[in-house]
């Protein structure tokens, strides 16, 4: 095993998550099968790690009742104005009230804390307090040595492509890199950081040893990156960009 994946893996041990480390997606994919049960209701936090292990419609046909506020249907529908903000804001929190919560993590430090970044709060919220069991499906990508190293990789990787991605007009966006603005449509208004499995929630992580979702170091091969960025640009559906303003 790699020493930084060991440390990470057995740190999170110590802080009393219960945490499965996998090889594959398509293990990563059967382990959330394993962990959420037949006829639990699941909510869905918005993430990119958990579409790409294309579990979702296996828990809808499969005796789950999911909530799933991010599927393409419904942010399509949000795109183009069907939807609400209201209405957006009323199936989060339907997505909060289930027994379960699948997404993902920002950034997973080596000494195993949990770094989050939000634009409502729904996602960092959904994982700490509300629903009883927390499903966490983490690539061993999104691993930082420490947490000035996570809000590092947050503030000039992650927030800036995600908001470009997500066609938001900020400064980050244009820029690649965090400068700390002011825009009504600004995605990193919410930080949550979890050092320990908290008292009411029954947080489960899923470590692929893969890349899932958003997050890599500059210096990484360039084809490395760009893989991480296009299957990410890909599976991102929430794209208004004038999400603020009612329709």
């Amino acid at each position: 095993m790699d020493p930084i994946v060991k440390d990470t893996f057995d740190a999170l041990k110590r802080n009393r998550f219960d945490v499965h480390l996998v090889e594959t997606i398509d293990e990563a994919h059967e382990k959330v099968m394993e962990l959420i049960p037949v006829g639990a209701t699941v909510g869905i936090g918005d993430s990119t790690s958990v579409r790409q292990l294309e579990v979702i419609p296996r828990l809808q046909t499969e005796a789950r009742i999911v909530v799933n506020p991010f599927s393409k249907d419904i942010s399509e529908a949000i795109n183009t104005g069907q939807i609400s903000l209201s209405q957006s804001h009323r199936i989060d929190c339907l997505a909060l009230y289930c027994e379960y919560f699948l997404t993902g993590s920002n950034v997973l430090t080596r000494d195993g804390k949990l770094l989050n970044i939000d634009g409502a709060g729904n996602r960092v919220v959904g994982q700490m307090f509300g629903p009883e069991h927390v499903v966490l499906v983490i690539g061993t990508n999104k691993i930082v040595e420490d947490l000035a190293a996570g809000y590092e990789r947050m503030r000039n990787v992650i927030s800036p492509q995600h908001a470009k991605i997500k066609n938001r007009k900020t400064p980050c966006a244009i820029t690649e890199k965090c400068e700390d603005c002011t825009s009504p449509e600004r995605i990193c208004n919410v930080t949550g950081i979890i050092e320990k499995n908290p008292g009411m929630t029954d947080i489960h992580i899923v470590l692929v040893n893969e890349d899932l979702g958003l997050g890599w170091e500059w210096d990484w091969p360039e084809d490395r990156v760009k893989d991480v960025y296009e299957t990410y640009a890909e599976l991102t559906y929430l794209k208004r960009p004038d999400w603020r303003k009612e329709q």
